[in-house]
């Protein structure tokens, strides 16, 4: 079981082949048996890892959670990304980013070009504002797989959301990257619009659409319902009322059907809940700026750190596998991070809202702003 993370990745690998290495892929078929067996130790290697290369962000974005967190900027050096190494080559899936901005790391391209060794799949998301044309030839000449643009509010409303943004900038580079994908003959990277679903900015997603199909969009558009972290945010969440979201739901289905636009809702709230596993800490690893290593990309529980432990030692380490025997089970023995999880598709977004209200740290060194 993925989180929503990667299952962007998984459903674009059914429309894009990707060439992963034989050491890879063998990785994978232990791992794929392994985590099916929820050992707690594991002789296979993580086939995901996320590396947070920074912790800054150019913007600050009403929905997103940095405008209710703080937390002290970092950044990864390429020491410690090339402690990695060893897990790097035999991974499938490497994603440059997991809360912040990844066109701010002063590591991103370096890390994308030590990577090019290695076949796998890459990818970050991005606001896309920092987007140059220097840097759109650079992500396509290291062959970034996959890249992910947030965005949720068209014309002038941009900069009332997406703060310190404009909309015009936003146009000018996708223009730009689709320009520079022409001149040098590539598909990569193939985009996809991430659209963070609230209760006003859902009237924007069929123009969403209508903007992914105008900017080459392969990928297609992918809804995020959002999730609370501020008493402000409750009544914006589909619980607050699914009527009313599922109405603009199923136009935008209907109109990403008729202009061939892969279109999908991620946690989808209309979807019925099934019994399933969460694989995750079997089957990742999660890097944040400061070294830390964390078994999921939502879990504030720190397994240990590349400047205190080499990564093998924290991938079996006695905390790594007490996390993961407490993963998939109920009652007062689960992880808190697996019974509040904000980020899994285990969950509806119903169930995991108001608990981030109630939340003083995330992981990855965030704390609450203070009124």
């Amino acid at each position: 079981m993925s989180t929503d993370l990667e299952m962007q990745v998984q459903k674009s690998l059914d429309r894009v082949k990707v060439q992963f290495s034989e050491v890879a892929s063998k990785n994978a078929v232990l791992n794929d048996i392994e985590k099916r067996q929820l050992l707690p130790a594991l002789k296979s290697k993580p086939i995901r890892i996320r590396m947070e290369l920074t912790n800054e962000c150019n913007l600050r974005c009403v929905f997103c959670y940095k405008s209710y967190f703080n937390v002290k900027k970092q950044d990864l050096s390429m020491e410690e990304f090339l402690k990695l190494d060893s897990f790097l080559k035999e991974a499938k899936f490497l994603t440059f980013f997991t809360k912040s901005e990844p066109l701010m790391a002063q590591t991103l391209f370096p890390a994308l070009e030590h990577c090019t060794q290695y076949e796998a799949a890459t990818y970050f998301s991005t606001n896309a504002i920092p987007l140059t044309r220097e840097i759109s030839e650079r992500l396509v000449d290291l062959g970034l797989t996959f890249m992910q643009v947030s965005v949720n509010v068209f014309g002038d409303e941009y900069a009332k959301v997406y703060r310190g943004g404009k909309f015009s900038q936003l146009e000018e580079n996708l223009g730009i990257l689709n320009e520079v994908k022409r001149a040098k003959n590539s598909a990569k990277p193939h985009l996809r619009l991430s659209f963070c679903s609230t209760k006003k900015s859902v009237l924007n997603l069929e123009e969403a659409i209508r903007f992914a199909k105008k900017f080459e969009f392969s990928q297609g558009v992918q809804v995020t319902p959002v999730f609370a972290v501020g008493e402000d945010q409750i009544n914006d969440t589909y619980e607050s009322d699914p009527q009313y979201f599922d109405c603009y739901y199923d136009r935008a289905r209907k109109l990403a059907n008729e202009l061939e636009i892969p279109f999908w809702i991620i946690s989808n709230p209309q979807n019925s809940l099934e019994e399933v596993y969460c694989y995750d800490p079997w089957e990742s690893i999660n890097i944040e700026p400061n070294g830390d290593v964390y078994p999921c990309s939502v879990s504030s529980q720190v397994m240990g750190n590349l400047n205190e432990k080499s990564i093998e030692d924290i991938w079996n380490s006695p905390r790594y596998q007490e996390f993961r025997k407490r993963v998939n089970i109920t009652g007062p023995e689960q992880n808190d991070d697996c019974r509040n999880c904000i980020n899994c598709h285990l969950h509806h977004m119903k169930t995991a809202s108001n608990s981030a209200v109630e939340r003083k740290v995330m992981g990855g060194g965030y704390y609450r702003i203070k009124k």
